[in-house]
């Protein structure tokens, strides 16, 4: 018998392609080709990260080279005759030195996260896109962090590359300090308005006191001005909204626990008053400085530096008064031209200065700024009282009398508005 083995496979048979030899020269080229593009493409993508590595600015800069700093001139008995600067007027303070009511008022209102995240907070971005998007507030989504390297740093621009600049550095800069030692750059670093950076630059250019004696209203005027200092700004072009910014900031305290009902209704209540500043000339500080005996060698350099910095030249000195008398003392045009005149300030420089003057808008602020302490006088008294006032400064009728009914209006409509958010929030 025959050995029956295993039944062989059926296969089909396969057709054999056979390429010539340009196709497959032709293969093998496109290989290397697309390998070279492959790795041209990994250089590019590597040197791109490496000059974009490169063009960070690097956290370790905010203590070796610290904050520009005013100079400050005292006399023999320690006693502050000037205060010398360019565009920032900064005095940097320890963090102990500052109150906890500053402290806990900026991070209520600002990053409520501050000691959980490590640089930024995908939570807080969202919910300021909301709050931003439902509400007439302003809240940004920004860290304390993220706010500190853009202030020292980078621009105000907003891009996606900034940001993304922004997040990568402020992580870094959580890996070196401390959160105290953020929270103390930070309070020293960023602008209040005008020229008043840092914390105590801002106590002292608003209310005329150190940080260490702000209380609690104060401070949470204070921590709502980074957000927007010139739209928060008492005697900007919305004098409400700093009232508003400060309620806000005290019910975000209220809601953090940094504060009790008590506390928050006392604080909303209590007037602010803030101060201002007196810009002087070239001759008037010359003169000061040699009455306090100062040497002369030192007069001169403080005389130079101001000069360089152009401050007191007739045309600046002149717009500088308008702008300071109409942000914290408002005057009429007759009032001031008869400041600027007895300042030895030239008829035709007077007339270039207030070209552009808004009478009735100054009659409005004036009369707001004064009326904070006639909130609780029945309309007669407040309207005699104010239009006293108003008639003081030189406003005339035609001024005086629209500005007093809109400001009783507007008083009304605050006062309301101000109650109904707080007892929304208690309830």
């Amino acid at each position: 018998m025959k050995k029956r083995g295993r039944p062989k496979k059926f296969r089909l048979p396969v057709p054999r392609i056979h390429l010539n030899r340009r196709i497959r020269l032709l293969l093998l080229k496109s290989k290397f080709f697309l390998l070279g593009l492959l790795t041209f493409a990994l250089l590019f993508i590597f040197f791109q990260l490496n000059s974009f590595i490169q063009s960070l600015p690097n956290p370790e800069l905010l203590t070796t080279a610290p904050f520009k700093a005013t100079t400050k001139i005292f006399d023999r008995k320690g006693k502050l005759l000037y205060e010398i600067y360019g565009d920032e007027n900064r005095t940097p303070v320890k963090l102990k030195e500052i109150p906890a009511s500053i402290i806990e008022a900026t991070i209520a209102i600002e990053d409520n996260e501050f000691f959980l995240h490590n640089g930024f907070s995908l939570k807080g971005i969202m919910r300021a896109v909301y709050k931003n998007l439902t509400s007439d507030t302003l809240e940004g989504g920004s860290t304390i962090t993220q706010q500190l390297i853009r202030s020292a740093y980078l621009s105000p621009e907003k891009s996606l590359y900034r940001k993304i600049r922004e997040v990568i550095v402020s992580v870094w800069a959580e890996q070196i300090y401390s959160k105290n030692q953020i929270l103390e750059m930070y309070l020293n670093q960023v602008p209040y308005g005008g020229t008043a950076w840092g914390i105590e630059a801002a106590s002292q250019t608003y209310f005329g006191k150190s940080v260490k004696e702000i209380n609690l209203a104060e401070s949470a005027f204070l921590a709502g001005l980074p957000a927007a200092p010139s739209r928060y700004s008492p005697f900007g072009a919305q004098p409400f909204d700093y009232k508003k910014r400060q309620l806000s900031v005290l019910l975000s305290m209220f809601k953090e626990g940094y504060i009790n009902q008590d506390q928050l209704e006392t604080a909303t209540q209590k007037a602010l008053h803030f101060i201002s500043y007196r810009p002087r000339s070239t001759s008037e500080v010359r003169k000061n400085l040699e009455g306090k005996q100062i040497p002369s060698i030192v007069i001169e350099k403080v005389m130079k530096r101001l000069e360089k910095n152009s401050l007191l030249n007739d045309e600046s000195f002149a717009k500088l008064w308008v702008d300071n008398r109409n942000d914290f003392h408002p005057r009429s045009r007759i009032a001031l031209r008869m400041e600027l005149k007895a300042k030895g300030i030239s008829e035709e420089l007077i007339d270039h200065v207030l070209e552009n003057f808004d009478e009735d808008g100054l009659a409005y602020k004036a009369g707001i700024k004064y009326s904070n302490r006639l909130k609780k006088l029945d309309y007669p008294l407040f309207r005699k009282k104010l239009s006293s006032h108003l008639a003081s400064k030189g406003f005339g009728y035609f001024s005086i009398e629209p500005v007093v009914e809109k400001i009783w209006n507007d008083f009304q409509i605050e006062s309301n508005q101000m109650e109904l958010n707080i007892k929304e929030e208690i309830t």
